[in-house]
């Protein structure tokens, strides 16, 4: 798996300890179409935007859409809707509360440890 996305985010997850088979269940969710790269590849790099926002920290949304529209093919319309469509599964799953222009994460998606994953295999 690791060998199908960017080095550079590999490389992000091993400095900060983590694992690509630890990653939250979530982000093998939904289907997004008119991505560039996988949709679970996206899911997991909006997971990394809002743990480096940090859990009850508040982001402008405009910025935040502007690092994720560039995973993403078509106009601008279709972007944003796509973005959006991404608020608003974060949002249900009660990981961010959008208000106006800021989007307030609520909590992170959590992360598998070992235990868990052994578990999981059993």
């Amino acid at each position: 798996m690791q060998r199908r996305i960017e080095p550079r985010l590999v490389d992000y997850l091993y400095q900060n300890n983590r694992l690509l088979i630890h990653a939250p269940t979530w982000i093998h969710e939904g289907n997004t179409f008119g991505l560039k790269i996988s949709n679970w590849h996206w899911r997991l790099i909006a997971v990394l935007f809002l743990e480096k926002i940090g859990q009850q920290n508040i982001v402008n949304k405009q910025q935040l859409s502007e690092k994720l529209s560039i995973f993403l093919l078509g106009n601008e319309k279709f972007k944003q809707q796509k973005i959006a469509d991404l608020y608003h599964d974060l949002e249900i799953n009660n990981y961010i509360l959008q208000h106006g222009n800021y989007i307030l994460v609520r909590r992170l998606p959590r992360w598998k440890n070992e235990k868990q994953q052994k578990t999981l295999k059993i």
